[in-house]
């Protein structure tokens, strides 16, 4: 199971970062699925990392070798 942040806590960060920001109450559900969006992404390219590398357990060095790959895929 991927450890997930509460949608509160993401509240919580969106508020604090843009202050003075409006926002609609459906923002903070996009931006709580994209983060479960990117964790899923990670997850399975960390694994199909691995397994390139014939290793049954997913370690930090495949973790940091696929997480910039990731996000520019999520950046468009």
């Amino acid at each position: 199971m991927i450890p997930a942040m509460r949608k509160a806590k993401i509240q919580f960060l969106l508020k604090k970062s843009l202050r003075k920001a409006r926002m609609k109450k459906s923002v903070d559900a996009m931006a709580w699925l994209n983060y479960i969006l990117f964790l899923k992404m990670l997850a399975s390219e960390c694994q199909t990392r691995a397994l390139s590398e014939k290793s049954k357990v997913v370690t930090t060095h495949h973790v940091k070798a696929v997480r910039k790959l990731v996000i520019r895929k999520l950046r468009g």
